[in-house]
C-alpha cells in the first residue's frame, strides 16, 4: 500500500511540477495525513495562483485608473483656462462699454448734477436772504455787521474741511475777483497756483492743517497783477467783505476762508479774558505802507483824529 501510495503522489507530483513530501515520512500508520497534506499543499498553490492573478488585475486596475485621474486634471486645467478666458473677454467688454459711454448721457448726467448744485446754492442764499431781511427788521438803518450779507453767509457756511476746499475756495474767490476788476483769468490762474505752491513748500507738504494752510494764504506776499495795484489775497478777501451782497460770488468762498482763519485768530467770547486773550502790555503792531512825506508826522504820543 505504502509503495503504491508513493508511485501514486510521484505520479502527480511530476505531472503538476509540485514538489512532494520525502518517502521517508510515509509509514503504514501515516497514509491519511500524508494525503491530506498533499491535498492542503495543492490548494495553497493555487491560492497563491489565484493571488497573483489578483494582483496583476489591480495592477491593471490602478494604472487606469492613474490614467483616468491623469485626463481628469487635464480636463480641469482646461475648464478652468476656458473660465479664465471669458472672464479676462467679459472685462474688456465691460472696458469697451464704458468706454463707449453715449455721450449725451454724459452730458445729461452732468447737467443734472450742475442743476442740483444750483438749487442747493439758490437754497443757501434764499436762507441768508430771510435772515438778513429779519435783522434788518430789528437794526436801525444804514450797514452794519448784523444786516449784512457776511454775516448771514458766516452763519450758514462751515469751514474749508480738506486742503482741497481751500484752493477750490481761493480759485473761486480769486476768479471773481477777476471779473470783478477785468483782470485776464488766465492771470488769476497764475497767481492761484502760485499761491498754492508756496503753501505746500511752507507747510513742507503736510497739508492736514487746514487752518494753517488758510493762515499762509492769508499773510502770503504774492500779488495778483494786472492792474496798476497789484494786490495781494488778504486785500482780494477784504475786498469781497467790503463789496458784500453786491458781489456774492467774491463773498461766499471768502466766508469759508474766514471761518478757517478765525479758528486759529479768535478766541471764544464765552471764556474769560485772560492772558492767553492779550498781547503783552496791551499792544498790538502791524505793518503799513505810507508816503514818505507822511512818514514823520507819526511818532510815538501823536495824537490825531480820523474823519
Amino acid at each position: 500500500i505504502a509503495a503504491a501510495l508513493e508511485d501514486e503522489a510521484g505520479r502527480k507530483a511530476r505531472a503538476s511540477g509540485r514538489p512532494t513530501l520525502p518517502v521517508s515520512l510515509m509509514t503504514c500508520g501515516h497514509e491519511v495525513q500524508l494525503s491530506h497534506l498533499q491535498a492542503t499543499i495543492w490548494a495553497l498553490e493555487e491560492e497563491k495562483e489565484a493571488w497573483a492573478t489578483e494582483r496583476k488585475r489591480l495592477h491593471i486596475a490602478i494604472s487606469n485608473s492613474k490614467a483616468a485621474c491623469d485626463r481628469l486634471q487635464a480636463d480641469l486645467h482646461a475648464v478652468r483656462d476656458t473660465h479664465a478666458r471669458e472672464a479676462e473677454a467679459r472685462a474688456a467688454r465691460l472696458v469697451l462699454t464704458s468706454a463707449n459711454v453715449d455721450a449725451s448721457t454724459a452730458h445729461d448726467i452732468q447737467v443734472r448734477d450742475d442743476d442740483v448744485t444750483q438749487r442747493m446754492q439758490a437754497e443757501i442764499d434764499r436762507l441768508a436772504a430771510e435772515l438778513a431781511a429779519q435783522r434788518n427788521a430789528q437794526d436801525p438803518p444804514g450797514p452794519t455787521l448784523a444786516r449784512s450779507a457776511f454775516l448771514a453767509h458766516y452763519n450758514i457756511a462751515s469751514m474749508a474741511p480738506t486742503p482741497a476746499d481751500v484752493h477750490v475756495a481761493v480759485r473761486a474767490l480769486v476768479g471773481a475777483y477777476c471779473t470783478h476788476t477785468g483782470i485776464s483769468p488766465a492771470a488769476g490762474d497764475m497767481f492761484a497756483t502760485m499761491l498754492e505752491n508756496e503753501a505746500i513748500a511752507f507747510l513742507d507738504n503736510k497739508l492736514e492743517d487746514i487752518d494753517r494752510l488758510a493762515q499762509q494764504l492769508w499773510s502770503s506776499c504774492i500779488e495778483l497783477r494786472g492792474t496798476d495795484s497789484p494786490r495781494e489775497l488778504s486785500f482780494i478777501i477784504n475786498e469781497a467783505i467790503r463789496q458784500d451782497r453786491r458781489n456774492e460770488a467774491m463773498l461766499r468762498p471768502a466766508v469759508q476762508l474766514v471761518h478757517n482763519l478765525n479758528r486759529l485768530c479768535v478766541t471764544r467770547r464765552t471764556q474769560t479774558v485772560g492772558a492767553d486773550m492779550l498781547p503783552p502790555d496791551g499792544r498790538c503792531f502791524r505793518g503799513a505802507v505810507l508816503p514818505a512825506e507822511h512818514l514823520a508826522f507819526f511818532h510815538r504820543g501823536q495824537r490825531y483824529r480820523v474823519p
